[in-house]
Parts: structure tokens; sequence; C-alpha cells
């Protein structure tokens, strides 16, 4: 149960931005539909993957984050921005965009070199 509280926020995120990413236009926030789409699904997706590396550090691995764990996750997060922006395409309002796909990656590439960077230091200031 301690381990597994760190896949909450993950879930609930998720479920949010496949929310948002799923609503008809006319649902949003205007803010939402004013701001620059791409830096919108950059953000939302590093801060997607941010939260699954937490998430998996803390459940299966203290020490190391395992090089294939950081892989298939980066490709089971790629997958699941794909399939929303083909699902886009049924929703009244969207459409589906190639470009949002590659900048949902873009967040995904961001924000784990972002996790790995604040990993790395934190363990130099353990170290001093």
């Amino acid at each position: 149960m301690k381990k597994s509280i760190y896949w909450i926020p993950f879930s609930i995120y998720s479920l949010v931005l496949m929310r948002l990413l799923l609503s008809p236009s006319y649902e949003l926030s205007s803010f939402l539909v004013e701001q620059d789409d791409k830096l919108l699904h950059s953000i939302a997706f590093a801060v997607l993957i941010f939260l699954y590396l937490l998430a998996i550090t803390h459940f299966f691995c203290k020490s190391e984050l395992k090089p294939q764990l950081l892989l298939v996750g980066f490709f089971i997060l790629s997958m699941t921005g794909g399939i929303l922006e083909i699902l886009q395409k049924f929703v009244p309002g969207r459409k589906t965009s190639i470009s949002d796909f590659w900048f949902n990656n873009l967040g995904l590439a961001t924000g784990l070199l972002l996790f790995l960077a604040l990993k790395h230091l934190l363990k130099l200031f353990k170290k001093h």
C-alpha cells in the first residue's frame, strides 16, 4: 500500500488529461482554447511522464532506474498519446493532428530528461 500511493497522482493526472484531450472544444475553458496548443501538449506530456517515473522509481526500484522501464514507459505513453490523437477525430470541434503527436513526444522526452537530471542532482547533494 505504501508504495502504491505514488501511482495515485499519475492515475488522477492521466484521467484528467484524457478527459481534456477527448472533450469537445466548446466544453473547454476559453483559456485553454486560446493558448498555444503545441506548448500545452508538450507541458502536459512532460508532467505525465514525470509522474510516471516518480511512481515507478518508488514502486519498483529504490536504487537505479532500469533503462527498460524508461523505454517501455516512454513507448506506452507515446502510443497512448497517438491513440488519443486519433480519437480526437471523432470529438466535436477537435481534429487529429500529427504535429500534436510529435509535441506530445517532445514533452515526454523533455519530462524524461528533466526527471533524470533532477534525480542526478539529488544524488549529488546526498553525497555532500
